[in-house]
């Protein structure tokens, strides 16, 4: 473990000071069509949704919409039809380290910041990862990573690809071909190539090697966290890979992280 300060942050700061405060959000009557082209465009894996008062009355993920789609959901419909109305969100007073233990205890990943009930920012848990990247955790990345993550083959079609996803709940693929790392399928290109695709079934067909991402980042599992975060910030990524010769050992995420500070 090691102590929240090391960062540089003070647990007893409020939360505004390392959060997003012009946050991304769309309204409950905006399509769902309208909601992806969001979500694409501000790479973010989740948007609060505000309801006609302009609280926050729901939130969706990229994952939630993939699940939609099997379900034949048809994308014109307002995005209330499927957004989470059980929203956890925390308020512009909260702390710093009250927000660190919403987090943990919550196993959420982003939570909207509210002031007198409206939504002010966006936070999430790399807002605190983040200031890690100068500070040695003495740790080295094998010893927190996710060990023998599930992964895919190349071979798979795109739409088995958004099956497992949704299936799965993980919001990034490895995929391994004859035990070496061939690419990566995250859950935001997966709604990227339906949109491009006008959500048609039949032009989902294709193997996912078609469309995964190709030499994706990796640290080596010696490397210590805070390498880890810098290699993670420098390429605006939230996860990457773990690997020796080419062979996949392990993910690496925020969350992982996050769970070492104290």
């Amino acid at each position: 473990m090691i102590d929240l300060e090391k960062s540089g942050l003070n647990r007893f700061t409020s939360i505004t000071t390392i959060a997003s405060m012009k946050p991304v959000y769309c309204h409950d009557k905006d399509s769902i069509d309208a909601v992806i082209k969001k979500i694409i465009d501000s790479r973010h894996r989740s948007i609060p949704i505000l309801g006609k008062n302009g609280s926050v009355s729901g939130i969706v993920t990229a994952t939630d919409i993939l699940n939609s789609f099997m379900t034949g959901m048809d994308f014109s419909k307002p995005i209330s039809g499927i957004m989470v109305h059980d929203v956890l969100s925390v308020n512009s007073h909260d702390t710093i380290g009250y927000v660190l233990q919403k987090f943990k205890v919550s196993r959420r990943s982003r939570f909207p910041v509210l002031h007198d009930g409206k939504l002010a920012g966006i936070v999430s848990d790399f807002d605190i990862v983040k200031f890690f990247v100068d500070s040695s955790f003495g740790e080295k990345t094998e010893n927190v990573m996710t060990r023998k993550p599930f992964f895919i083959q190349p071979s798979i079609s795109i739409m088995n690809a958004v099956k497992t996803m949704v299936n799965s709940h993980y919001r990034r693929l490895p995929v391994v071909d004859s035990g070496k790392i061939a690419g990566l399928v995250i859950a935001n290109d997966l709604l990227k190539i339906l949109k491009e695709r006008n959500y048609a079934f039949p032009a989902l067909e294709d193997k996912i090697s078609s469309v995964m991402i190709k030499n994706p980042i990796t640290v080596k599992q010696t490397d210590d966290i805070s390498a880890a975060i810098k290699t993670m910030m420098v390429h605006e990524i939230d996860g990457v890979l773990v690997s020796e010769d080419a062979k996949l050992e392990g993910i690496l995420t925020e969350r992982n992280i996050l769970e070492q500070i104290n």
